[in-house]
């Protein structure tokens, strides 16, 4: 197998999985809206298949607007809670077991990879290689990163360049060849 057919089986993978546990979520958070009137039935699927749209476009445009920025929390939030909700029901439980509170801790962390998971495997999947992809937690993780040296190219007439000290948009001081 091939460089190019290995990306191209993780992608088809990824996707797969991204569109799975998307389709996941989204059912369970249509469930966890619990709409029992008949007529009523798709606002809850219009509802559950709107948060990851606001996740997406929080995750990458999250700068520019406040209230885009509190949108995707409350999505982030309110999707989590929804699957949470969704998940109980679907082990058989018509009313929150809040005397019973162990019984969230499974649905709790099923919730969170179910709402959190989806949309930055989807952009892995879309994007092209090379290109920074941001999620929730990209911006704290990569801040908590170490800046790399800059690499500095060998010029074509073989002088060794100076890499700089700390790390700056200069480019590399080139000195002559001695002897």
């Amino acid at each position: 197998m091939t460089t190019q057919q290995y990306k191209l089986f993780l992608r088809l993978i990824g996707g797969a999985a991204a569109l799975t546990i998307g389709g996941v979520s989204i059912y369970f958070a249509q469930a966890g809206f619990n709409i029992t009137v008949p007529h009523m039935t798709w606002v809850g699927w219009a509802l559950a298949l709107t948060v990851p749209a606001i996740e997406m476009v929080w995750n990458h445009e999250r700068d520019r607007s406040s209230m885009l920025f509190f949108a995707g929390l409350a999505a982030y939030a309110f999707g989590v809670v929804t699957n949470v909700v969704g998940l109980l029901a679907a082990q058989g439980y018509s009313q929150l077991p809040w005397d019973e509170p162990w019984l969230f801790i499974v649905p709790f962390v099923i919730g969170i990879f179910l709402e959190f998971v989806p949309e930055p495997l989807l952009m892995v999947i879309l994007v092209k290689d090379g290109i920074e992809i941001e999620d929730m937690l990209s911006r704290p993780v990569m801040r908590a990163r170490p800046a790399r040296m800059p690499q500095a190219s060998v010029p074509p007439d073989g002088r060794e360049p100076v890499r700089p000290v700390v790390p700056s948009a200069q480019p590399p001081v080139y000195y002559p060849r001695r002897g």
